[in-house]
């Protein structure tokens, strides 16, 4: 179980093998990079290991430690698994005799999974000190088939599947053992077990124990059920070349030579063997480790068993990751490395586990290292070795061009002596690509190379020379090697490294012998073509002709004129020009001082001798704006450049002008745009939406402005009233007397009725009154979408019945709707109101509203509280004669009914706002005033 966790964290960041089925004979690997692990351990617990007498682990103390070994390991290892890890691993636990019995299901690793009580029941039933048995049979075929169903039932979709497969090395059905049980065992697992295994992906590693003493010659029957024991484990792992079935012969008249490790792919386990069962966790922990850190099987290692040997010579140490050995039979206490040069690299190891090798053991090393275990022990000692090898990426260097003489190259390579000049011999100089100069020397594939040879780390190419009027592209210099020394190492052995060596400077080199002008272009080539780079770079389509920049420059001619032909060719089937689209030559850059002249609606440009020595980037640009709507503009731009002089002779000038056809260039245009918006309807759109939100804002507040006005609550009032006695004095003012105060004072409280506030909130009509319904209190506001009224608040207006006119306080802002009502203010804590004088009767009534504070509280008036009510007393009597007036005056006008008979509240006309409110008399001043005074 230990060997579980540690394949279980390696399997996540190593790199891939393709599976088990696609490695080489020596470098089997299970599971492939990513996978989740399923693992399911098979343990024997029959009399072999188990029997009082002669068992070797009778009272499972070892497995017992080996297990808990195992677990402990496992999750340590699992618990420092890297945050963004992919795979995981779940563990399984059964145990097999004579029966077959599940002891714990597939979960993950921990402290408690295995749990002690579930080693303990792997290894069997306790009898006191020691293990039971039931009976001293091992049968293979149950246990199987039980694992087949375990994985089937359980397992994961599309993990990496292990069975280990804990075993003395016997097949031992219950009865006597016989001949047709071992053709049995053969049939069922070639014929029936195998084929299923295969199905489900089950790679299968058996761990023997004291298997050697299988076979003994006394028994024949024994003896033929070990060889078919055998023979089926190698049919289930494939593992032939193991020393426990090495050799082993193929049973006649059994299909189970399939599957050997003859053939790629035929690997699906392998065979381990165990002489100590205290070295039970340590092979646990090989196998998962193997499976979660892609390693394959090493035979080269020079550790077979007995010999010491070194390893053969090792390629580059930048093409293996990592190295692992396993002890068998023996400490490994280090090793050696000696390097291509002879040095001798030595390293110990405290010899207590697997020994461990990557990169900043062998990362430097050239080709031809070799590698030496060491290890101390007696007896029959050897080490599995497993190696990962790195998945190379591309061996890659940069070098530059230059002339035999070592200087660096330009575009443009002038030669005066004519038809007369020598061949120009370049060269190419890069730092050596990792593993390039220790493989074998072979012809590169390019035909601008001649030869090529290692130097001091570097790298040098002989290039073919150039003759006068050739062009050579220095496009990258690219092969393929193979590493020296790969063939002994597994995922190395058919490994093809590429390399690619780009090359600075000019992206061609043109040899120019008799003064002609030279179109060169910079940058690597999209295949046959170089990049124009399309200006903007916005996604969207821009309201301005589009540019084309590029890195190809004409250099003029010493004599003559060059000019240079553009044509825009569309890819057919890949370009979506919802317009007419044609590039020409950029007049604004291309503007005739010195930088060429555009002829031909901007489809030549001309360019003569003594022009710019450095030579003219070359800019183009669309005949006009584009069209709205989405581009994919794809096409090639060809450049055919024509050289004209009269200083030549004929022959000459045909060599010359066939020359200038080798420097036609094609240029890969390849941008897309989205059609730009319109912004006639962006912007009333854009206005409409901003219009939509204020209207909404707006709405919003007078709704919360509305929901916020309302009259106080009626049941939390009292009201009062009293028909006081009035008298007019000789100087026009009226005098209610001293028991005003009295009066008022003595009325009883009476209940108010009307809607709650809590339940009218927000409603527009809104009512209080009296008992006896001689008093109205309506509440009113603006229309809910007249902000400016709203913003001023919501106010009573109040009626009486009968009709007269009234005056109340707290005054409103607003005068009230109807000629003889009173308005107040819709927030208040007293409430008061009078009547106007009844001239006839010599009273006025009054009404007071105050918070309740009890029934029987008593109403107390001041000498202000009598000044306010002598106020109201004055704009009562003053809205009365006003009234009459505005009624005389109508009913002449038009003989209608007056406003003050039409029935209170049924117009729906919003109230006059800004009327200002008729201004009372002030009070006389002085002493102490009378009830009132007109």
């Amino acid at each position: 179980m230990l060997a579980l966790a540690v394949a279980a964290a390696s399997l996540l960041a190593l790199p891939s093998h393709a599976a088990a089925q696609t490695t080489a004979a020596d470098g089997y690997a299970p599971c492939e990079e990513g996978q989740n692990i399923d693992v399911l351990m098979m343990m024997d617990a029959s009399g072999s290991l188990n029997a009082p007498g002669s068992g070797v682990d009778r009272d499972g103390s070892l497995r017992t430690g080996a297990l808990r070994q195992f677990r402990g390991e496992l999750t340590e290892l699992l618990a420092g698994l890297p945050a963004g890890s992919s795979a995981s691993v779940q563990l399984a636990l059964w145990r097999f005799e004579s029966d077959v019995v599940e002891i714990a299901g597939f979960a993950a690793p921990g402290p408690d999974h295995p749990s002690d009580m579930h080693i303990a029941r792997s290894l069997g039933e306790r009898d006191g000190a020691n293990l039971s048995y039931r009976t001293n049979h091992t049968d293979y075929l149950d246990a199987l088939r039980a694992a087949e169903a375990a994985f089937e039932q359980n397992g994961r979709r599309g993990a990496c599947r292990l069975l280990l497969f804990f075993t003395d090395g016997l097949h031992d059905p219950i009865g006597s053992m016989t001949f047709a049980q071992a053709d049995e065992l053969r049939t069922e697992v070639c014929i029936d077990i195998k084929p299923a295994f295969d199905r489900q992906g089950i790679e299968t590693y058996a761990i023997l124990l004291g298997l050697s003493d299988t076979e003994n010659g006394a028994d024949p029957v024994r003896d033929e059920m070990s060889a078919a024991s055998k023979q089926i484990l190698r049919a289930l792992t494939g593992h032939a070349t193991s020393r426990l079935v090495r050799g082993l012969p193929y049973a006649g008249g059994f299909d189970c030579r399939h599957w050997s490790d003859e053939q790629p792919g035929d690997r699906t386990g392998s065979i381990l063997a165990i002489d100590d069962l205290g070295d039970l966790a340590l092979h646990l922990l090989e196998v998962v480790d193997v499976a979660a850190s892609g390693l394959s099987e090493w035979t080269n290692c020079g550790t077979e068993t007995g010999t010491g040997r070194r390893s053969a010579p090792m390629p580059d140490g930048s093409y293996l990751e990592q190295i692992v050995a396993y002890p068998r039979g023996a400490a490994i206490t280090g090793h050696e490395i000696i390097t291509a040069g002879g040095e001798r690299l030595v390293s110990r190891a405290d010899g207590s586990g697997p020994v461990r090798l990557d990169s900043d053991d062998f990362g430097e090393l050239e080709a031809g290292w070799t590698l030496e275990f060491l290890t101390e022990g007696s007896g029959d000692v050897s080490i599995a070795c497993f190696i990962r090898s790195a998945n190379p990426e591309r061996s890659e260097s940069t070098g530059a061009v230059t002339g035999d003489d070592g200087e660096a190259v330009e575009a443009v390579e002038r030669s005066p002596q004519g038809d007369d000049s020598p061949p120009l011999h370049l060269q190419v100089i890069a730092d050596a690509p990792p593993g390039l100069c220790e493989s074998a020397h072979f012809a590169w594939p390019d035909e601008r190379v001649r030869d090529w040879i290692c130097r001091d780390g570097s790298v040098v190419f002989d290039l073919v020379p150039l003759e006068c009027q050739e062009v050579l592209r220095l496009d990258p210099l690219i092969a393929s090697f193979e590493p020296r020394h790969a063939d002994g190492v597994p995922g190395l052995d058919s490994l093809a490294v590429d390399v690619r060596i780009d090359i600075d400077g000019p992206a061609q080199v043109l040899y120019e012998c008799f003064g002609g002008p030279a179109l060169a272009c910079a940058g690597d080539p999209d295949g046959a073509a170089y990049r124009v780079e399309v200006r903007p770079e916005a996604e969207e389509l821009p309201r301005a002709p589009l540019q084309g920049h590029t890195r190809c420059v004409l250099f003029p001619p010493e004599r003559g004129v060059v000019e240079v032909q553009a044509s825009w060719q569309p890819d057919s089937e890949r370009a979506r020009l919802p317009g007419e689209l044609e590039w020409r030559f950029d007049p604004e850059h291309h503007d005739g001082d010195g930088r060429g002249e555009v002829r031909s609606s901007g489809a030549v440009l001309r360019l003569g001798a003594g022009a710019a020595a450095d030579g003219v980037n070359l800019r183009f640009v669309t005949a006009d704006e584009l069209d709205n709507g989405d581009w994919d503009i794809r096409g090639v731009i060809s450049l055919v450049p024509t050289w004209e002089t009269d200083e030549l002779g004929a022959e000459l000038l045909a060599r010359a002008t066939g020359a200038m056809s080798s420097q036609n260039v094609d240029l890969q245009v390849d941008h897309s745009y989205t059609g730009r918006s319109n912004s006639a309807t962006t912007f009333w759109l854009t206005l409409l939406l901003l219009i939509a939100s204020l209207a909404a804002s707006y709405l919003l507040f007078c709704a919360a402005l509305v929901l916020s006005m309302s009259l106080p609550d009626p049941t939390k009032f009292w009201a009062y009233r009293a028909d006081l006695s009035v008298s007019e004095e000789p100087d026009g003012g009226l005098n209610g007397g001293a028991e005003a105060a009295s009066m008022l004072a003595a009325s009883e409280a009476s209940r108010v009725a009307g809607t709650a506030s809590r339940n009218g909130r927000g409603k527009r009509w809104l009512a209080w009154s009296t008992d006896s319904g001689d008093l109205i209190i309506r509440h009113r506001r603006s229309p809910w979408f007249w902000l400016p009224g709203l913003l001023r608040g919501g106010w009573c207006e109040i009626e009486s019945r009968p009709k007269r006119s009234l005056a109340a306080r707290p005054a409103a802002r607003r005068r009230a709707r109807r000629v003889g009502n009173a308005a107040a203010a819709d927030s208040f804590e007293v409430l008061e109101v009078t009547g106007q004088h009844d001239v006839a009767a010599r009273t006025a009534s009054a009404w007071v509203f105050r918070p309740r504070r009890g029934r029987q509280a008593q109403m107390t008036y001041s000498a202000n509280d009598l000044r306010r009510l002598g106020d109201l007393l004055h704009i009562a009597q003053d809205a009365a004669e006003a009234g009459a007036m505005s009624n005389d005056r109508r009913g002449a006008k038009s003989g209608a009914a007056t406003e003050a008979d039409e029935p209170f509240g049924d117009s729906d006309h919003p109230p006059p706002l800004d009327r200002p409110p008729a201004r009372p008399r002030s009070p006389r001043r002085g002493g102490e005033p009378p009830l009132g005074r007109r």
